[in-house]
């Protein structure tokens, strides 16, 4: 019977070892079982889809194109996230309106192709961003500046906003960018322009500039540092805000008038900024050659005159007996030099100077500052809703009463 029982005996092994695995694999599969269960229980909140990715499609898009008027690679950051994220980046012409001039030819066309139609806001600047996020001095010279506006001219009427700013000298710069603006054709309307920024400080070229064939019927915020334009009605009348430094071509009277045609034609503003440069010279002490015809900005609810010199230039006095103020709420007369000691010509221009009626805030700074002037000035308007005087050594800001 060795082979029956020997057989039999065998085929028991057999069940038994079978017995014995799925024991264990039952086993096994209950251990994990639990053990995924209680690591699914403290894994949930972390595998959950962020709540961004719930956000309608149309408010990303908002948020990312508010995110691109602040950081001009934010663009190429966000559609390197991740696949969403470029989908809806590529599909967002308003994504790359940015263009921002620099020695990365690729990067700024692949800018003008992604924004397919959209109107453009190009930039021109001292600096420029690589592509690692740091910012880098750009170089501005004849050649460079003029090849970068002649690539960009011929799409002068989708432009929505122009800024160009030089930080540091080199011969006939405004000649190079602009010149391609100058044009006497049709080609070089922007009736899309919104807003301008000609910045040059170092300047030395006296060419007086007319832009875009007098066409930017759009065109409402102007902001203009050594240069010279052509103040034509047709480009600058509808302008409702003004940063303006008088160049140093003219002086005197000449300055003066030029100053005021300037706010003849820009006679909408409500808000302006104006500046005249400390020459040294007192040409306006004697009367004018030519009478001069008063101005009011009735429209103009805020005025700011900046002074960089150690008193206040004889310009800005003789400009401000010819032009009234009627519905000026804030005033700001700030001192970019911070004087230690007020202006000599303090009195004079407040002479000159009427404080409106409406006027609910007044704010002076450093060489602009006379405590006995200042009390007076609160004394005879008790309804200022806020003063603020800044001064090196003194500094207070107070409401309704004066300390």
């Amino acid at each position: 019977m060795p082979t029956l029982t020997g057989r039999s005996q065998r085929r028991g092994d057999r069940t038994m070892t079978r017995s014995f695995f799925d024991a264990v694999r039952k086993g096994i599969f209950a251990r994990s079982s639990r053990v995924n269960h209680s690591e699914s229980q403290y894994a949930a909140p972390y595998n959950r889809a962020h709540f961004i990715h719930f956000l309608p499609t149309e408010l990303l898009a908002h948020i990312f194109i508010a995110g691109a008027e602040v950081d001009d690679m934010f663009a190429m950051n966000i559609s390197q996230v991740c696949h969403a994220w470029r989908s809806l980046a590529l599909h967002t012409p308003k994504l790359w309106r940015r263009i921002c001039l620099s020695p990365y030819e690729t990067l700024w066309r692949t800018w003008i192709y992604r924004a397919r139609s959209c109107s453009l806001d190009v930039q021109l600047l001292p600096y420029y961003t690589s592509r690692p996020g740091h910012r880098l001095l750009q170089r501005s010279d004849y050649n460079l500046v003029q090849w970068y506006m002649r690539s960009i001219s011929r799409l002068i009427p989708r432009w929505r906003s122009l800024e160009i700013v030089f930080a540091t000298y080199s011969p006939f710069l405004w000649n190079a960018a602009l010149s391609e603006c100058c044009a006497y054709t049709s080609r070089v309307h922007a009736p899309l322009l919104e807003e301008m920024h000609l910045i040059y400080p170092a300047n030395d070229d006296s060419k007086e500039y007319w832009l875009f064939n007098g066409v930017a019927p759009n065109l409402r915020r102007v902001t203009v540092d050594g240069i010279r334009l052509s103040w034509a009605p047709s480009l600058y009348a509808n302008l409702t805000y003004l940063d303006y430094t008088h160049h140093r071509f003219s002086a005197g009277w000449s300055a003066v008038h030029e100053v005021l045609s300037i706010l003849h034609v820009s006679h909408h503003l409500t808000s302006l900024k104006i500046m005249f440069h400390w020459s040294g010279a007192d040409p306006c002490v004697c009367r004018p050659p030519n009478p001069i015809p008063r101005l009011s900005l009735a429209q103009l609810e805020t005025l700011q005159i900046n002074n960089d010199g150690p008193d206040i230039p004889s310009e800005l006095l003789a400009l401000m007996r010819f032009i009234t103020f009627p519905s000026l709420k804030s005033l700001y007369l700030a001192d970019l030099s911070e004087s230690p000691n007020r202006f000599h010509n303090l009195s004079h221009f407040f002479a000159a100077f009427r404080l409106p009626r409406k006027l609910h805030s007044i704010r002076l700074e450093h060489g602009w500052y006379d405590q006995d002037l200042a009390a007076r000035i609160i004394r005879s308007m008790p309804w200022l809703s806020r003063h603020l005087y800044t001064h090196r050594r003194r500094r207070q800001d107070s409401k309704r009463h004066y300390h």
